[in-house]
């Protein structure tokens, strides 16, 4: 049996943030003597970002409050990790359940049947959390087994559809909700360091689910699909201290090497061979970690200039959102319903690159 993902949801708060309102924010918030002004505008001019959602109102022009920051004008004193923790909290909830609405709002989807909740975040930890929310509001059977990918970072969705794949293929007649979801922006970082001013400018906020069934033509109801095909994880040696996401006493604290992009660029080409003829890859839905990982992708395996269109265009649109930033690819190529084989990978702490082979089937 084959497992396949039917449909595709997601969510964003409220609060949007262009590119250059967030860059003229970051540096009102370094002290006048700090030298990065050059390198802070550089960051952000060249992210391929143009706006980002946030559940924070914290950064508007003239904020009407600040859900998490302090009133002052400098943002200071930084609030403390449990501050921060206790935001995620209450805000997950909602757009947890906002990006299963979505889903649910495709075709005659239903949560009728679902027998597994499989949930994946990094940004923050709660128990019982919104996993057990989901369950209780949707409602969700209460038999519904419940797993959690906590900390894997940003290609954590392919870790939660694979244990999806397993379920559905060793429970026949199981169907499997997955839900991915990251509210970054409550780790921004008042830093002038380097790794801080990158995160700050690339992390952003949103959640997406996905339903993973098994195969046959009752489980798509006739609506386009991913046929699941192989999973393959990889640690690249000598790269653990190029990304790394460690727990501070104000907020989570993201590691960021300039050497990122290179490191994946150099294994690109394996990735993709491992599953067989790169040529008969006809989609490629690429993790948007940012602009310069897309270019070394795209130039490590000589792509085509539109090869990379929905992975620009969720980062120029959403920024990076951590785990569920690929399902958002991968919702626009099922909304395109362009039939194919997909490349699907995801990168993140270790370094650690995650791949699958899907069949994007019309």
């Amino acid at each position: 049996m084959r497992s396949r993902i039917v449909g595709i949801g997601t969510a964003v708060p409220a609060f949007e943030y262009d590119a250059a309102a967030s860059a003229k924010l970051a540096l009102s918030l370094l002290p006048p003597a700090t030298r990065v002004g050059p390198m802070l505008r550089r960051v952000y001019r060249n992210s391929g970002i143009e706006r980002r959602r946030s559940v924070l109102p914290d950064f508007e022009t003239e904020p009407r409050r600040r859900l998490l920051f302090p009133e002052s004008a400098d943002f200071r004193p930084e609030p403390s990790t449990a501050r921060r923790n206790a935001v995620y909290t209450a805000e997950a909830p909602a757009l947890a359940k906002s990006a299963v609405a979505s889903l649910l709002e495709k075709g005659s989807l239903g949560l009728e049947g679902v027998s597994h909740l499989v949930t994946a975040s990094c940004t923050g930890f709660s128990a019982p959390g919104w996993d057990y929310e989901l369950v209780r509001d949707l409602p969700l059977p209460a038999t519904t087994a419940r797993y959690n990918i906590g900390f894997m970072g940003c290609f954590a969705a392919f870790p939660a559809l694979r244990l999806a794949d397993h379920i559905v293929r060793s429970e026949p007649g199981a169907r499997v909700l997955v839900v991915a979801l990251e509210l970054c922006s409550l780790h921004y970082a008042i830093d002038a360091s380097p790794d801080a001013l990158v995160a700050n400018a690339l992390f952003a906020d949103g959640a997406a689910a996905a339903l993973v069934t098994g195969d046959g033509p009752s489980s798509t109801g006739g609506r386009p699909s991913f046929a699941i095909g192989p999973f393959a994880s990889r640690v690249l040696p000598g790269t653990a201290d190029e990304m790394a996401w460690t727990i501070g006493e104000t907020g989570f604290g993201m590691k960021l090497s300039s050497g990122v992009a290179k490191s994946l660029g150099k294994v690109a080409p394996d990735l993709v061979g491992g599953f067989g003829d790169p040529a008969e890859v006809r989609h490629w839905a690429v993790h948007p970690g940012g602009r310069a990982i897309l270019d070394a992708f795209e130039s490590a395996l000589a792509l085509p200039g539109e090869a990379l269109a929905h992975s620009r265009a969720v980062l120029r649109e959403h920024g990076n959102m951590s785990s569920p930033t690929v399902l958002f690819v991968l919702e626009r190529m099922l909304a395109e319903a362009r039939a194919g084989k997909v490349f699907a990978s995801a990168f993140g702490p270790g370094l650690t690159a995650e791949t699958c082979l899907l069949e994007l089937e019309s």
